[in-house]
């Protein structure tokens, strides 16, 4: 199968590229309207910089990958439609309800299937922790919190990161790995939200907001805590994610990776993750074959709209 990619502002679609290219798949070549963007795809995996989107989708690609400006992601999909070409992009989908309208739409004709990098839904403490809760080892789900705290490396960022417009906000664009991995864990995606969304930093970037956190009263009551900014550290880790589950019967927690439970008054032990085989780009392509996907349409339309409605509803404040 050949596959392209559209659009390379974030570096995040090279585990895209690579996954296909391990699986046997040919990169035919890579377009974005920043020449400078495509250079290191070029060198890394030695394929062909295209000067126009329709070029590239001409050469009889099936599949394209993309991580372009996430307000400009919309125009690719509806351009590969007109092609039948299949897309996975890196996240976020969209960045406001109108582009939201036009990728249900897209799906909802059912030309070419849409796929959404969700990483951790192939993380190893991340898919043991899904399978605790089915198992009903923690009792009925009474909160989860998440906690996602990023480098923000302002000095090494495109202009467009610190746009609300062109890159959908901090909510939008860090908190869509966590709200689908609610759904994952209780079916749920309704509900109430309140929260903030704070800027602390950079006063030349006026809508830029580095803080936000929001809480989520489900209709059946459980509960949800999402905390994520751009504050953690430069000498950390790129992302820090905290995910703390508790239940009727317990307690878990994954932390730096590494997956406690305690259960009945135990203490927290380490829970051992077996290895995971697939990834987001494995399990598109089971789609693409007609098998089934563990990541659905449905899932990130969901997804998606969680974090839009999270935006639309917390208070704004302004430190600076």
């Amino acid at each position: 199968m050949k596959f392209g990619i559209l659009g390379a502002a974030h570096g995040h679609i090279a585990s895209f590229a690579a996954s296909m290219i391990k699986s046997g798949h040919e990169f035919v070549g890579i377009y974005d309207p920043v020449i400078k963007r495509t250079e290191s795809f070029v060198k890394r995996f030695d394929v062909q910089a295209f000067n126009n989107p329709r070029d590239l989708l001409e050469t009889g690609v099936e599949v394209i990958g993309t991580s372009a400006v996430n307000n400009t992601k919309i125009d690719f999909y509806e351009l590969c439609e007109e092609y039948g070409v299949h897309v996975v992009a890196d996240k976020p989908l969209v960045t406001d309800y109108t582009q939201y309208d036009r990728l249900e739409n897209i799906i909802r004709r059912g030309k070419i299937q849409i796929g959404l990098l969700l990483t951790l839904r192939f993380s190893a403490p991340y898919v043991q922790l899904k399978k605790i809760i089915d198992q009903g080892d923690l009792g009925d789900i009474l909160s989860i919190e998440f906690y996602n705290a990023h480098n923000l490396n302002p000095d090494i960022r495109e202009d467009w990161h610190f746009s609300s417009v062109q890159n959908g906000g901090v909510i939008i664009d860090l908190i869509i790995h966590c709200a689908d991995l609610f759904r994952w864990y209780t079916g749920l995606d309704e509900g109430a939200y309140y929260g903030t969304k704070t800027k602390s930093v950079l006063s030349k970037y006026d809508t830029f907001y580095d803080y936000a956190d929001v809480y989520m009263q489900t209709n059946e009551g459980i509960t949800a805590y999402f905390k994520t900014g751009w504050l953690m550290p430069e000498g950390a880790l790129a992302a820090g994610y905290r995910v703390f589950v508790t239940g009727s019967k317990g307690s878990a927690v994954i932390e730096n990776s590494v997956l406690k439970m305690c259960h009945n008054q135990q203490p927290f032990v380490e829970v051992e993750c077996p290895p995971i085989s697939q990834d987001p780009t494995i399990d598109f392509l089971c789609g693409l074959s007609g098998k089934e996907r563990l990541i659905t349409h449905e899932d990130i339309l969901m997804a998606t709209k969680m974090t839009l409605d999270m935006d639309g509803q917390v208070q704004i404040f302004r430190n600076i």
